[in-house]
């Protein structure tokens, strides 16, 4: 019998975690759909803190840094509660809005918010790390 031997290849780098280092939040009713959406953040390098109602978002944003970036479940809850969002922090925070089929609106400053981005779910995974991205690269100052 012969044996062979493995030929010493230099290991092949791996790819640049798109995410490195960045706090998001993620704000859904569903724990399932919180569960995937923080996975995926963190196989990207991300750190993530999830949320089951926007009132528990809103409360751990007086005593904590603000996140990277907020991903929200759409709700009427949402609309309410955009006041206290705008104080939420002095810089917009980009913000992911997911929806579940219905109507979202056209104007971003609906929800008191800045830089938005929609998302309509269900969603490939590709297509969510691709908006957060978005998201982050357009906050991101002119020169960084």
């Amino acid at each position: 019998p012969r044996v062979y031997l493995p030929v010493y290849t230099p290991p092949v780098p791996a790819p640049p975690r798109s995410l490195s280092e960045k706090t998001i939040w993620v704000m859904d009713r569903d724990p399932l759909v919180r569960e995937t959406l923080s996975l995926l953040i963190r196989q990207e390098g991300g750190r993530v803190e999830d949320f089951a109602t926007l009132r528990d978002l809103l409360k751990r944003s007086r005593d904590a840094a603000p996140p990277a970036l907020l991903v929200l479940e759409r709700q009427p809850q949402l609309e309410r509660f955009q006041f206290a969002l705008r104080k939420f922090s002095r810089d917009p925070l980009p913000t992911l809005v997911l929806g579940s089929g219905q109507a979202l609106p056209l104007d971003p400053s609906a929800f008191g918010l800045h830089q938005v981005g929609f998302l309509d779910k269900p969603f490939p995974s590709q297509d969510f790390i691709q908006s957060l991205l978005a998201l982050l690269q357009a906050a991101a100052p002119v020169g960084s």
